[in-house]
């Protein structure tokens, strides 16, 4: 079976180009998130590192998988599984479809960017043809 390749603006590999923007730019908006949030509460500074750690857990993430894009993937979407349970399970009350559809938002882009990570990745050298 021949691999469908799409040429975008020259973009040979347009799977992993799309999944690094897009984990990083996940990354990177909730470390900004936390660092800006423990600065408007007049957090202590370990107290705002405490609010940055998961950006930057995510952004680590997403810099190993443009690494490993294999295992970066699967790590990617193991991450979007414990965020969307974490998410469903701490949320009491309120409309069910709410709190799905919260829990889904959150836990998309590292189940995007993981799957095309996976996509992307090169086949192991015994499959190849």
């Amino acid at each position: 079976m021949r691999q469908l390749q799409l040429n975008w603006c020259g973009m040979q590999e347009w799977e992993r180009t799309v999944a690094r923007v897009l984990s990083l730019a996940w990354g990177v908006f909730w470390a900004w998130f936390g660092f800006a949030s423990g600065v408007a509460e007049y957090a202590a500074i370990g107290d705002v590192l405490l609010q940055t750690l998961p950006g930057l857990a995510f952004i680590g993430i997403s810099l190993y998988a443009w690494k490993s894009p294999a295992t970066g993937g699967a790590i990617l979407l193991v991450v979007a599984l414990v965020v969307f349970c974490a998410y469903w399970s701490s949320v009491a009350g309120g409309a069910a479809v709410r709190r799905l559809g919260t829990a889904i938002l959150l836990s998309m882009p590292p189940l995007m960017s993981g799957a095309l990570f996976l996509a992307a990745a090169p086949a192991p050298p015994h499959s190849r043809p």
